[in-house]
């Protein structure tokens, strides 16, 4: 055994949580440190308070709100940690991915979006277009296969001016590291939550900040057009 660990599982009994006690063949059986332990246990109130059994899994991205709202027990700070670093790391994103195009159209080229738009059919051919990425027009479209679409764009675009979206360095999701304390596996509905779930205006009430401001903090990259 690990020192400073100890091995044995996390019980609930209504909102009460029991110790670590040693329990020899259950498969829940996990070396914990006093910090995971209280953290565990922690989610495991929160379980029981969402309705349900203890061990259960359950969506946290759907319970955040409730979560925001108060009726869910957990750590607020290291949430709110959380929180607050993906929000500045969703500026800086953001910020980044402006200087790219800033640079990309100071140079002359012009930024594309779009691709593969149907399935494949049985001779290997599929929909397909190419947008300005500012403006939405379409400046190429057809049915073909990949290698005559390639050839339809290196047509239209022989100065290779085209420069697709896909390819710029900030087209990535904002990750960022969960604080000292939370579990790992509350980093991916944490992450779906924030990208996906959340309004600004229940975040701003829950930080205290501007809802303009925590608006900004989330917009997206598309933003960048103006």
């Amino acid at each position: 055994m690990l020192s400073g660990m100890t091995t044995g599982v996390l019980w609930i009994e209504g909102d009460q949580i029991a110790p670590v006690v040693t329990v020899p063949d259950v498969d829940e059986v996990f070396p914990v440190s006093n910090v995971e332990r209280a953290e565990i246990a922690s989610l495991r109130v929160m379980a029981a308070r969402l309705g349900r059994q203890p061990g259960a899994s359950f969506d946290l991205a759907t319970s955040l709100p409730r979560y925001l709202a108060g009726d869910i027990c957990m750590s607020d700070e290291l949430v709110k940690t959380f929180v607050r670093s993906w929000l500045a790391a969703n500026v800086r994103a953001r910020q980044a991915f402006a200087d790219q195009v800033k640079e990309l159209e100071g140079s002359g080229h012009r930024i594309v979006d779009g691709g593969q738009v149907g399935s494949y059919d049985d001779e290997g051919r599929c929909s397909w277009e190419v947008t300005d990425w500012r403006t939405g027009e379409v400046l190429a479209s057809g049915h073909t296969t990949m290698e005559e679409q390639d050839k339809t764009t290196d047509a239209l675009d022989p100065g290779n001016v085209w420069y697709h979206r896909d390819n710029m360095h900030a087209f990535d999701l904002v990750e960022v590291d969960l604080p000292e304390g939370l579990p790992e596996s509350l980093h991916e509905p944490l992450m779906e939550w924030l990208e996906n779930r959340a309004e600004a205006e229940e975040i701003a009430a829950w930080l205290g900040e501007p809802a303009e401001e925590i608006e900004h903090k989330m917009s997206g990259l598309g933003s960048v057009k103006g």
